[in-house]
C-alpha cells in the first residue's frame, strides 16, 4: 500500500512517494493507485489544460478491505478547477473509493444568462453542463460503480450537477457543502442527486446515503431540454430509481437545503426512501415550482418524519406522495400530515444566514420519535441530537431542553457589557465535534458542536456575552468526542480559529485538540478597556 504525494510544484516523471518528490497531478496519481493506496493532494488549484474531459478520471479501484482514498493532505487546501470540463472528478466505473476534503469549483458565475440561453439546445457543451464530482459506469457501457463515499468536499459553481450518481450502488454522499450549482445546464440538474441506482446484489437495506450535507442556492435557470420547461435545481433528488429497479433503500438524513430552486429535498419515480431529521427551508424559489419543501412524487414506501419543513410565505411546505408524520411545518400549505405533525415557528436561531439551530421554546427540541434513532446512529448523531426534530445543528445557549450539541451565532449566555466569539472548524468524521465552553471559569450554558469544515477553510462564530469583568480572562475549551480510524482521514478534530473580545481579534489564541481534553486560551487585561 503507498501513499502518493500530489503539488502543483511536483513533476508527473516524480516517484510521487514523498512530499520532495510530488507529483503534479491528480490524475498522474489516479493512474498509479492499487487498493489501499491513499493519494495526499497539497494546496493550489488543479485544472485540465484542455476542455471537454475530467479534471481527475479515477478508472482503479480498491477493495473491501483496501479502499483508494484520494484527499487533502492535512492542514492542505487543493481546488480543482472544473471549469470547461464535464466533470473535476470523476468515479468512472470504479469501486472502493474515497474522495473527500477537496474543493470543486465550476465557471458558473462567470457564464452570462444570454449565452446560457444560446445553449439551451447544445447538450454537449461541457462549459454549461459540466458537474463538480460524479459517479458513473464509463461512457458508452461499463462497470457499474459500488462502495464509494463522497465526504467533506465543497462543491460550487457548477453549471451543471455539483454531486451526481448514475447507475451506481452503496454510495454515502456525506458532509459536503453544495451550493450554486445547476444553473446553465440543459441536462435539469441539482445541487446533490442520485440517478437510476443499480442494485449489485439483492441486499434490501440502506445502500444509499447522504446525509450531513449542506445544499443551497442550487437553481435551473435553463429549460431542460427533454421537458422543454425549468423542473429541477433542487436541492436533493433521489430519481428514477424504479426505471432502474433499484432494490435498496435509500436514507437522506441530517441534511440542511434552503433557497433551492426546486424542492429541498426529494424522491421522484423512487420506492423506498427515508427523510429523516432534516431541514429544508424556503425552497421553491424558482417561479412555477411549488413542489413542497421535502417531497416525494411517483413513488411510494417513503417516509418523511422528524424534519423541519419552512415554506416562503404562501409557499407549499408538501405534498401528498409520501408518509409524513413527527415533522415541524411552517410557512405555508400543507397538503398532507400525520398525527404526530406540528404546524408551528421552529423558531431557528438565524436562518437568513444560514443558521439552523434552535432556540429556546421551538417546538422541535425533544419532540422527535425514537423509533428512527438507529438510521441517526448510523450517521454518529448522538442520543442528544436525535431527540430534537430537524437536522442535527443543535439549540442555542440558554435553550434549556438538556439538549446538547449547540451551534454558532448561539446569541447571549448572559445579559450584559461584554462580548467573547469563539470562532471554530472541524476535521467531521462519523459525526462533528462536540465541546464545552468555560469563560474564567464557568462553564457556560450548552454542549456545542461544529460541522464547518477546517480543510475548506470554514469557521463557525459561537457568541457569549456576560460581564466578564476587567484584567484578564481564560477561556477553557473541552472537547468531549474524539474519534479516530486509523487514518489521517479517518480522525475526528476540533480546532479553535481565534477569539474576539469586544471587536478586538486575538487571532494567536488558537489550536488544535487532536484528542478529549481541554485547551485554555488567554485574553489579555488590555482587552477590557
Amino acid at each position: 500500500m503507498t501513499t502518493y504525494f500530489v503539488s502543483p510544484t511536483g513533476k508527473d516523471t516524480n516517484a510521487g512517494t514523498s512530499a520532495a518528490q510530488s507529483l503534479a497531478t491528480i490524475q498522474a496519481a489516479a493512474d498509479r493507485t492499487k487498493p489501499g493506496d491513499v493519494v495526499e493532494v497539497m494546496s493550489g488549484i488543479y485544472s485540465r489544460p484542455t476542455s471537454g474531459g475530467y479534471v481527475v478520471d479515477i478508472t482503479k479501484s480498491g477493495t473491501a478491505s483496501a479502499p483508494i482514498v484520494f484527499e487533502a493532505a492535512p492542514g492542505q487546501h487543493p481546488v480543482i478547477d472544473s471549469s470547461n470540463q464535464w466533470a473535476g472528478i470523476e468515479v468512472d466505473g470504479s469501486s472502493f473509493i474515497t474522495v473527500q476534503g477537496f474543493e470543486v469549483t465550476g465557471d458558473a458565475a462567470n457564464i452570462s444568462a444570454s449565452y446560457a440561453q444560446s445553449q439551451a439546445n447544445n447538450t454537449n457543451n461541457p462549459t454549461t453542463a459540466g458537474n463538480g464530482i460524479e459517479i458513473a459506469p464509463p461512457y458508452g457501457g461499463g462497470a457499474n460503480p459500488t462502495h464509494v463515499t463522497i465526504q467533506n468536499n465543497v462543491v460550487h459553481d457548477q453549471p451543471g450537477a455539483g454531486i451526481d450518481t448514475l447507475g451506481a450502488d452503496y454510495v454515502s454522499i456525506l458532509n459536503n457543502t453544495v451550493y450554486d450549482d445547476a444553473w446553465w445546464s440543459p441536462y435539469g440538474n441539482s445541487g446533490i442527486s442520485v440517478f437510476k441506482s443499480a442494485s449489485s446484489d439483492s441486499n434490501t437495506g440502506y445502500k444509499t446515503v447522504i446525509a450531513g450535507n449542506t445544499v443551497y442556492g442550487n437553481r435551473e435557470y435553463v429549460a431542460w431540454k427533454a421537458a422543454g420547461k425549468i423542473t429541477d435545481g433542487n436541492g436533493i433528488i433521489v430519481d428514477s430509481n424504479n426505471q432502474s429497479g433499484y432494490n435498496g433503500r435509500t436514507l437522506v438524513e441530517n441534511n440542511v437545503t434552503y433557497n433551492n430552486g426546486g424542492t429541498g429535498a426529494h424522491a421522484f419515480d423512487s420506492d423506498h426512501v427515508d427523510f429523516f431529521y432534516n431541514t429544508a427551508y424556503q425552497n421553491n424559489q424558482s417561479p412555477g415550482l411549488q413542489e413542497g419543501q421535502i417531497v416525494g412524487q411517483r413513488s411510494s414506501d417513503v417516509r418523511i418524519e422528524n424534519n423541519i419543513l419552512e415554506a416562503a410565505p404562501g409557499g407549499q411546505v408538501n405534498d401528498a406522495g409520501a408518509t409524513y408524520d413527527y415533522n415541524v411545518f411552517y410557512g405555508g400549505n400543507v397538503l398532507a400530515s400525520g398525527p404526530h405533525d406540528i404546524v408551528a415557528d421552529p423558531l431557528f436561531a438565524s436562518p437568513g444566514s444560514g443558521d439552523f439551530a434552535l432556540q429556546a421554546g421551538s417546538p422541535a427540541i425533544g419532540s422527535a420519535t425514537a423509533a428512527f434513532a438507529a438510521a441517526g446512529q448510523q450517521v454518529g448523531a448522538s442520543a442528544s441530537d436525535l431527540a430534537n426534530r430537524g437536522a442535527f445543528r443543535g439549540v442555542t445557549s440558554g435553550a434549556s431542553s438538556g439538549q446538547s450539541g449547540g451551534s454558532g451565532d448561539s446569541g447571549p449566555v448572559n445579559s450584559a457589557a461584554d462580548t467573547l466569539v469563539l470562532n471554530v472548524s472541524a476535521d467531521v468524521w462519523k459525526g462533528a465535534p462536540q465541546f464545552l465552553v468555560s469563560i474564567d471559569g464557568a462553564e457556560q450554558t450548552g454542549t456545542f458542536s461544529t460541522s464547518a469544515r477546517h480543510g475548506a477553510h470554514q469557521s463557525q462564530a459561537f457568541t457569549f456575552t456576560g460581564n466578564f469583568g476587567s484584567g484578564g480572562h481564560d477561556v477553557a475549551v473541552t472537547f468531549l468526542n474524539d474519534a479516530w480510524g486509523g487514518t489521517p482521514s479517518t480522525d475526528r478534530n476540533l480546532y479553535v480559529d481565534s477569539i474576539d473580545y469586544d471587536g478586538v481579534a486575538y487571532p494567536s489564541a488558537s489550536g488544535a485538540l487532536y484528542s478529549d481534553g481541554t485547551m485554555h486560551f488567554t485574553i489579555p487585561a488590555a482587552a477590557n478597556g
